[in-house]
């Protein structure tokens, strides 16, 4: 296991350590620059956090960390210059060829976590959505607000589905695994088809303490493979693909300024399941302790709000508590405060715009630090 970890700001910096022989398990050493000056004086000239460096032959020396004991090779070490912060807020881990420890799950995940200098003893596993891409912006919020924040990219990327359907359900559990070395109280995250996921995940494995699902979906829905024309489910658990429900298209699809409008989709595919297809592929989400449900009124992509108000009955039924924080003019994307406005993904209506979604993200704010544990400033 190879943990290449790079420092955000000084005075930490990170390096790159080949545990190899000397340790079976991914472990992360922090070696603060002096510490570096101390271990391999004579080796490199090292200008704390100004240059980027690299001995010839790739192999510094073996040291001993006298304060913990721990003995590791180095490794490419390399000394990144610092962030505009002259503390560090957190810290980037790169965990490579992370496998599932389940079945059904085929191929490695590369994995980048964001460690804060004060943690709060949270992990959150941090998913996007149909975008494909990693949301690091969200993950780095939650850093710097003391959660172990691990975004991950769940298809697209080498050795993963090209597309949002058949994900191995294992390959977040996988992810949880890592979680559970750094923290103590597990999380997850997610936007979209990643609150979809976000919900499914925690609804199988118990150590998921709390969800914040942003636009998120009270059921399982498919993908759709080009390369074999058919539909697909989302998920798989334990090598069977999950119940879901299917897409029924409505006759006159819905555009707003040229850009398709999936709403209609969904409410249309919802309206023809039969009663027991929508139970078979309703997520349960009575199993999850604690969820925090975000939704805005003008989302253009699918129901999230009636899907945000039937996951609080579900669970009121089982007489759990659910937060619901929703706005009229929100869309489908919401921003929290100090995050950039996300781009990218498909070409679609999202419905809102950039205020109102911003002023819901800082609805939402002080109930997912809350449902997070995180801590209300930035450190």
């Amino acid at each position: 296991m190879l943990l290449q970890v790079l420092c955000d700001s000084i005075p930490e910096v990170l390096v790159r350590i080949a545990y190899g022989q000397l340790h079976h398990q991914p472990r992360l050493n922090f070696i603060p620059a002096e510490g570096i000056l101390q271990r391999v004086q004579g080796v490199l000239e090292v200008s704390r956090c100004r240059h980027r460096l690299q001995n010839s032959d790739g192999v510094l020396q073996s040291f001993v960390n006298g304060d913990k004991g721990v003995q590791a090779l180095v490794r490419h070490a390399r000394v990144w210059r610092g962030g505009p912060s002259s503390s560090a807020r957190y810290c980037r881990v790169r965990v490579e060829g992370l496998r599932s420890s389940g079945s059904g799950c085929g191929y490695g995940v590369d994995v980048e976590a964001l460690r804060p200098v004060r943690p709060t003893g949270t992990g959150v596993l941090v998913l996007a959505g149909s975008s494909g891409r990693v949301d690091t912006d969200r993950a780095r919020l939650l850093a710097a607000h003391g959660a172990h924040a691990l975004p991950l990219q769940w298809f697209g990327g080498p050795g993963q589905p090209p597309g949002p359907w058949e994900i191995p359900l294992e390959t977040f559990t996988s992810v949880l695994d890592h979680l559970a070395k750094e923290a103590n109280f597990l999380s997850i995250v997610g936007v979209s088809f990643g609150a979809e996921a976000a919900l499914v995940t925690a609804s199988l494995d118990p150590r998921v303490r709390t969800v914040a699902a942003f636009a998120p979906s009270h059921v399982t829905w498919p993908g759709y493979d080009p390369d074999q024309r058919r539909w697909a489910a989302h998920w798989t658990w334990q090598g069977r693909p999950l119940p879901f429900v299917p897409i029924q298209r409505p006759p006159n699809p819905a555009s707003i300024d040229g850009l398709s409008r999936y709403l209609p989709v969904y409410q249309a595919s919802l309206e023809a399941a039969s009663t027991t297809t929508l139970e078979q592929a309703t997520i349960r989400v009575e199993n999850i302790p604690e969820v925090l449900l975000v939704s805005g009124g003008d989302d253009q992509v699918w129901p999230s709000t009636d899907s945000a108000r039937a996951i609080a009955n579900r669970r009121a039924a089982h007489r759990l508590d659910t937060r619901h924080v929703h706005l009229p003019e929100g869309g489908h994307r919401t921003i929290l405060p100090g995050e950039r406005a996300p781009d990218g993904g498909h070409a679609m209506a999202r419905g809102g715009n950039p205020k109102s979604d911003r002023v819901l993200g800082a609805m939402a704010w002080s109930q997912l630090t809350t449902a997070l544990r995180l801590n209300e400033r930035r450190h």
